[in-house]
């Protein structure tokens, strides 16, 4: 909660068109969690438009939090509020890390 809080709240509604909501959101309860751990190890920004020129970004914690821990805050946001989705598992986060690391 102390890294996600500030922005998607304790319940996970986020603030609308500013920081998305992780309650019912389909990236966090797709079938395959490579999106969600991507997002989670690199970060996300908000794209800049004309109306909202402004880019809002989330830190990624891939040099923060290691592969157990990034695979239980993935299993907790798809198994809180009312998301249903699978655990994850540290050698999912690993498989994802790694191939992050081998595009950059």
């Amino acid at each position: 909660m102390d890294n996600c809080g500030a922005c998607h709240f304790e319940s996970g509604e986020g603030a609308q068109r500013v920081f998305p909501r992780l309650a019912e959101a389909s990236v966090v309860n797709a079938a395959n969690a490579d999106a969600l751990l991507h997002v989670i190890l690199a970060g996300a920004a908000t794209p800049s438009t004309e109306r909202a020129p402004s880019v809002l970004p989330m830190p990624g914690f891939a040099e923060r939090m290691d592969d157990a821990e990034v695979a239980e805050l993935a299993t907790f946001l798809r198994q809180g509020w009312s998301n249903q989705a699978g655990a994850v598992t540290p050698e999912q986060v690993r498989v994802v890390r790694n191939s992050m690391a081998n595009t950059h």
